[in-house]
């Protein structure tokens, strides 16, 4: 099953629970703190990950066409925060899990994301670029045979009616 990246981003699980603490009561949510979701492999490699689903912060965040996680896996808080405020970002990172939780998608249990340490992300992180690598390189091989094919086959057919003219 292919999950979109979206859909399973990882956030620091005691750094959720301090940020839905604090909206539940009311308190201030500062910048730093909503930083910190940028980016799951900046954690102490024993923390706890939870994953969350960000299409629909996505869907309401002008300018991310639908992507708010770039290829390096960083959430783009910058842009959370531009268009939604520091209020806004942090309760988009909440829902978020709520929508994971919730499952939308009916994604059987066993094929769905599941909790894991930084140190476990990290070395998921690294299997995942190494895929896309490989991916990259077939697509690209590919290309490259597509256009030798079809440069022979313009060269079979130029020299096909050359020797019908002569």
């Amino acid at each position: 099953v292919e999950i979109d990246e979206e859909a399973a981003f990882y956030v620091g699980q005691k750094l959720l629970l301090l940020l839905k603490l604090k909206l539940s009561k009311g308190q201030e949510i500062s910048r730093p703190l909503v930083d910190s979701f940028a980016h799951p492999g900046a954690l102490p490699e024993t923390e706890m990950l939870v994953p969350i689903d960000l299409r629909e912060a996505a869907a309401n965040v002008p300018g991310c066409e639908g992507r708010l996680v770039d290829d390096e896996g960083r959430l783009g808080v910058e842009l959370m925060v531009q268009h939604l405020g520091i209020q806004g970002a942090a309760e988009a990172i909440v829902q978020a899990q709520l929508r994971y939780l919730a499952n939308p998608d009916g994604i059987l249990e066993d094929s769905r994301p599941k909790p894991m340490n930084v140190q476990e992300w990290k070395e998921s992180w690294e299997e995942w670029e190494e895929e896309e690598e490989e991916e990259e390189m077939v697509d690209e091989e590919e290309a490259e045979e597509e256009v030798e094919e079809e440069g022979e086959e313009g060269y079979r057919e130029g020299g096909v009616k050359r020797k019908a003219e002569e």
